[in-house]
């Protein structure tokens, strides 16, 4: 998981923006909103409502900086700032595209903004959002500048049956073409029928899946005229591996195979995903 921060502009040690007696944190410093991160262990009971933010910007690529930026999070109004690494500072949370995010917030209904880094142009604004106690919400943020997208869900334990994993894709193909979820007849074969229709971009596939279902799961790309395209076995990303135990929630989120990203020996193979 990726954190990028600046250090707040503000004289205040942490014990300022800790409650105080007679006073909390946003009597101190009302256009700040106090956050954890998420950082792979598992959020004490009752700490906030938890919070994965995932950016992919269609005009950046792994390590081209140039076509990427970088955002500030404000949620009501307020920007959120997260404990920094020297002691008695605080940061502001920060994000580029192919960013990872994970925070732990107040519950409650929220607006969530992602403002451009340098212009402070909100280049995303949700509509209000109830956030529960000890759940898991997801904001996936993706497209190019002008017309970027963005997807919310919410991942509730309780609603996964034992046994299984609830399989997540979200279509974010730089390019705006469609993706064929396949199951294939085991891990290595390239006997792969087609499993439900073509997911276009933007579009979501869900499944109950049991782990060797997960195992023989994969996509190809449909951009039209593509014939014989590579299955790309799904590398999901596992809840368990940012929030201790398993969470009954898997996702994978492709965002660039090789043709948008410069050729390549496989055209039609995964170049970058969450």
């Amino acid at each position: 998981m990726n954190f990028k921060s600046s250090t707040l502009a503000l004289a205040a040690s942490l014990a300022a923006l800790l409650p105080a007696a007679g006073c909390d944190t946003q009597e101190l410093h009302p256009n700040v909103m106090v956050s954890l991160p998420l950082n792979g262990e598992t959020p004490a009971a009752g700490s906030g409502s938890w919070l994965y933010i995932y950016v992919a910007q269609d005009e950046c690529q792994a390590g081209q900086e140039a076509g990427c930026l970088w955002y500030n999070l404000r949620i009501d109004g307020q920007m959120v700032v997260w404990p920094g690494t020297a002691e008695g500072v605080y940061d502001y949370v920060q994000m580029y595209s192919l960013n990872l995010t994970g925070l732990i917030i107040p519950p409650g209904t929220h607006v969530i903004e992602l403002v451009e880094h340098l212009t402070g142009i909100a280049l995303i604004k949700t509509e209000p959002m109830e956030m529960l106690p000890d759940m898991l919400h997801n904001l996936a943020v993706f497209g190019p500048r002008g017309g970027l997208k963005r997807r919310w869900f919410v991942d509730d334990p309780a609603l996964v049956p034992q046994g299984v994993k609830h399989a997540r894709v979200l279509n974010a193909l730089v390019g705006g073409t469609a993706l064929q979820p396949v199951q294939c007849s085991d891990p290595d074969s390239v006997d792969c029928p087609a499993l439900g229709a073509p997911i276009e971009h933007g579009g979501i596939f869900e499944a109950e899946l049991t782990e060797a279902e997960l195992d023989t799961f994969g996509w190809k790309w449909a951009a039209p005229g593509i014939t014989d395209a590579a299955v790309n076995r799904v590398p999901f990303l596992r809840r368990s591996g940012f929030i201790g135990g398993d969470f009954g929630y898997v996702f994978h989120m492709p965002i660039r195979v090789q043709a948008t990203a410069g050729g390549g020996t496989c055209p039609s193979c995964l170049q970058s995903s969450f």
